[in-house]
């Protein structure tokens, strides 16, 4: 079997990846520098992010940034100051892709195409000199005399400095089946269990598949397990042919499990005691009409609204005059909060990112290096962070694979 040998060795060719080869060249060009991928072509999860139109990054300070990993915050604050996303859109417009934002914030390259993106890294990692090797697996590597060798199927190469940058275990079409885990374990990693994030609800039972496609705000979406409220969340909902998802639903979903509860409320009011008290008096100015329609005042979409109606057995053409107390309770307890028990969540072939990985214990945050074998790196998804929809695990994995890039090619 052929040896190669080379200063650092990179493995994965997602974000995380490139970036780190672009960073160490960038700071050492003396340095050598491969990165191993074992599917045909580069680019991870690149090509298919945004539906294939590359959400790169999200417009905002990178302070605003940090509340969008959960309570990663400590942890992702370094390589998202040192590499922000203005660094990211700067370097991607520099080398000919024009940016976009969104009204929400998300920045897309003006073509929509995620191509365009991975081009740009690519030519850079070219233009500096780096080294791309694809179709190349990994097996497994080995600690010998201070350096790492790494073994593939059909050669070993040895390298200084080693960074792992392989993913999760989320859409395993892209090459993310969590090779890298048995490896970090076998030499005293610990891995928090993988779980999946940025992930749909399936809600049992569910009688909601008529108004699948119908989206709304929600102020309020209460989570609840074993009877007790443990968090309280906001955002958009879209409803399914099989549960929940939306932004809201996503984001939320790293701190879902099977059995839990949602509490949802459906209308824009504050507190159930200003709806109940806007609820009644539009009962009484409006007693002639029907009060479906005066429901659907409250920014409920008609499908959506004649469905609660039959969920709790009112008839539709209710009247205000004749609404009875029984029946009001009932409705407003659903619009309130409308409860949905979580039978599962979509697993790993449609969560757009995986919780749990390497744990953040175990890492330095500064420069990405392991805290238990030296030379050892990591970016990106790999570690125990999964950020929000909109830009946010791109972005992470630019910044840390960045950070860590540096740090290997300057140490």
């Amino acid at each position: 079997m052929r040896e190669n040998r080379s200063d650092i060795v990179i493995i994965g060719s997602g974000l995380a990846g490139l970036s780190a080869l672009i960073a160490a060249r960038t700071a050492n060009p003396d340095r050598s520098a491969v990165l191993l991928e074992k599917k045909k072509r580069p680019g991870g999860k690149i090509p298919v992010a945004g539906s294939g139109q590359c959400n790169i990054t999200h417009s905002g300070s990178p302070q605003s940034f940090l509340s969008k990993y959960g309570e990663k915050n400590r942890f992702v604050k370094p390589a998202l100051f040192q590499y922000p996303n203005s660094f990211l859109i700067d370097f991607l417009q520099q080398r000919g892709v024009p940016l976009e934002e969104e009204e929400n914030g998300k920045i897309f390259p003006c073509s929509r195409k995620s191509a365009d993106v991975l081009n740009a890294f690519v030519r850079e990692i070219h233009a500096l000199g780096g080294k791309i090797v694809c179709d190349s697996p990994v097996s497994h590597f080995d600690l010998q005399n201070g350096e790492f060798v790494i073994h593939t199927e059909s050669e070993i190469w040895r390298a200084e400095k080693l960074l792992l940058a392989t993913g999760g275990i989320s859409w395993p079409g892209t090459g993310s089946t969590g090779d890298a885990f048995p490896w970090l374990e076998k030499i005293g990693h610990t891995i928090v269990p993988l779980r999946p994030a940025l992930t749909s609800l399936i809600i049992n039972p569910w009688s909601y598949a008529s108004c699948s496609g119908i989206s709304f705000h929600s102020d309020r979406i209460e989570l609840i397990r074993n009877e007790k409220r443990i968090r309280t969340l906001t955002g958009e909902i879209l409803l399914t042919h099989t549960g929940l998802s939306g932004p809201g639903i996503l984001d939320g979903s790293r701190y879902m499990e099977p059995n839990d509860k949602l509490l949802i409320t459906l209308v824009p009011f504050r507190s159930r005691e200003e709806f109940e008290v806007r609820f009644l008096n539009d009962l009484r100015q409006f007693s002639a009409r029907e009060v479906q329609s005066i429901v659907r005042q409250y920014n409920l979409p008609e499908r959506l609204v004649h469905e609660i109606f039959r969920s709790v057995r009112i008839p539709l053409e209710s009247r205000g005059a004749e609404f009875s107390k029984e029946n009001r309770k009932k409705l407003i307890d659903r619009l309130f909060s409308f409860p949905c028990e979580i039978r599962a969540k979509d697993g790993f072939e449609k969560a757009m990112c995986t919780a749990g990985g390497v744990d953040l214990s175990e890492a330095d945050p500064k420069t990405m290096m392991s805290r238990i074998v030296p030379n050892l790196y990591f970016g990106g998804e790999i570690l125990d962070i999964d950020g929000d929809t909109g830009g946010f695990n791109l972005q992470f994995a630019f910044s840390s694979g960045s950070l860590a890039g540096h740090h290997m090619g300057n140490a």
